[in-house]
């Protein structure tokens, strides 16, 4: 049975601090799609995930910051039983806050801007840019770009990625091209990784290292596909 956005599910097995899981993608790609994008109901959320938090009435709070995915190999929850669905009210101030971590109406703005990294950038993984990251798969770790504003990314040990592809099997909205047509982002799967996760020193990095605004808008725009995002940039923008 294809996981549905909105519901609440149960860990397959039992994940420290975590209660349960989110689906948040939309129910197109459920259905098609092994890695499906999930959010934590935290019974505590750290102070730097306050701002992307949503309590719950039943108890919890899910925590618009720690993207996740139900494919394994990418180190993600496995989902066991229906707990429940969000409400409407809930799911909404979910997506506002996803959002908002994703600075998605700043780069759909007419002259889209993010805030610039913050303090010494090497130390962790900087918006935009693009690190090896992940568990190793054949040997080597995957491209990914960061999606996660670099205030978060300083202070929480974390960061958030959209994995790349320079295979042109998937099309559509949610694999935006990037680098001059080079590559394809994989918007549905965006991960959360310790920096510990990450290849950061300079010889580790892929080249190009950098990826232009005009990429990231259109990574902005494939998220807002593939994690429903519609309606929350419809009222951010009243």
């Amino acid at each position: 049975m294809p996981l549905v956005r909105g519901w609440v599910y149960a860990p397959a097995q039992e994940r420290r601090g975590t209660a349960a899981f989110v689906v948040i993608t939309n129910d197109r790609w459920n259905q098609s799609m092994l890695q499906v994008g999930v959010l934590p109901v935290r019974m505590s959320v750290e102070l730097f995930d306050e701002p992307y938090s949503v309590a719950l009435t039943g108890g919890g709070a899910v925590v618009a910051s720690r993207l996740g995915v139900t494919d394994e190999e990418a180190g993600p929850p496995l989902l066991g039983s229906v707990v429940t669905a969000l409400s409407p009210s809930e799911l909404a101030a979910v997506e506002d806050r996803l959002c908002e971590f994703l600075q998605i109406l700043p780069l759909l703005a007419p002259a889209p801007r993010v805030s610039p990294p913050l303090g010494e950038a090497g130390r962790y993984p900087v918006w935009g840019q693009i690190y090896r990251a992940g568990p190793p798969a054949a040997g080597e770790r995957k491209r990914r770009v960061v999606v996660s504003p670099n205030a978060w990314n300083a202070i929480s040990g974390m960061a958030t990625f959209v994995r790349t592809t320079t295979s042109f099997e998937r099309h559509g909205p949610e694999f935006p091209q990037i680098q001059g047509g080079a590559a394809r982002a994989c918007c549905g799967d965006a991960t959360t990784f310790e920096h510990e996760r990450v290849r950061l020193a300079p010889r580790d990095r892929p080249v190009p290292q950098v990826v232009t605004m005009r990429d990231m808008v259109a990574i902005a725009r494939g998220l807002t596909v593939t994690h429903e995002l519609e309606s929350a940039v419809a009222r951010g923008a009243t």
